[in-house]
């Protein structure tokens, strides 16, 4: 794997993360 590709990798996993976080939170009020 490139460097590239696991710094796209982990970005996208990173704002999937914060869509999910932000979902849970939302759901939590």
């Amino acid at each position: 794997i490139s460097g590239s590709t696991m710094l796209n990798l982990s970005l996208l996993t990173a704002d999937a993360w914060s869509v999910l976080i932000r979902i849970f939170v939302y759901h939590q009020k």
